[in-house]
């Protein structure tokens, strides 16, 4: 008779390579549609090589009308230390910890890929993980609001509400994307 292995075991065990072919497999990495996504992803980055540039404005938080200002006229902002070092540390190992139980549950076959996973143009090493309001994402989502909600109170009234929340994680390999047009990563040296 076979010992039983846990979970974890079986996939600490799992060889690496075979672990990424058999996720690209059950996420349908290759399939019509991701290959469409991937034909657009490389004709849109084409276009954008050619296009006019616009950097991204960074301001200070406490700054409402000039973030605001600078959301209307660029569609976006950056908004350096709005969050603690520390929770940014405990979120950042959360996401980490987050994408690998996720992955596994693709590859286990126990939930499917887009039940855990958005749809991201450029998929090779690049996910866009659904985050949980958990214990450890809604401390940190709260962080962020209890700073920018006058902002975001000026910007879309008090009806908004959140209606999907997602990490856009890209791991080395990743294709490079133009930073004016994408922030999909983040390095939490001391705060973000």
């Amino acid at each position: 008779m076979l010992k039983a292995h846990s979970f974890a075991t079986l996939t600490a065990t799992r060889n690496e390579q075979d672990f990424a072919k058999i996720f690209a497999k059950k996420s349908k990495a290759n399939g019509r549609i991701e290959r469409a996504r991937r034909n657009s992803a490389e004709e849109e980055q084409e276009l954008l090589d050619y296009a006019p540039t616009t950097n991204m404005q960074e301001c200070k938080v406490e700054d409402h009308a000039t973030v605001t200002t600078h959301v209307h006229k660029l569609g976006v902002v950056l908004l350096p230390m709005v969050m603690d070092s520390n929770i940014a540390s405990s979120l950042k190992s959360h996401v980490d910890d987050l994408l690998d139980i996720s992955k596994s549950k693709v590859v286990d076959s126990k939930q499917k890929y887009l039940d855990l996973f958005g749809p991201v143009m450029t998929r090779t090493n690049r996910y866009d993980l659904l985050l949980p309001l958990d214990d450890v994402v809604l401390p940190a989502v709260q962080s962020v609001l209890s700073s920018v909600a006058p902002t975001i109170l000026e910007l879309l009234g008090n009806e908004a509400y959140l209606c999907e929340l997602t990490a856009l994680i890209s791991d080395a390999g990743a294709k490079a994307q133009v930073r004016r047009v994408f922030i999909d990563s983040v390095v939490c040296s001391s705060s973000v």
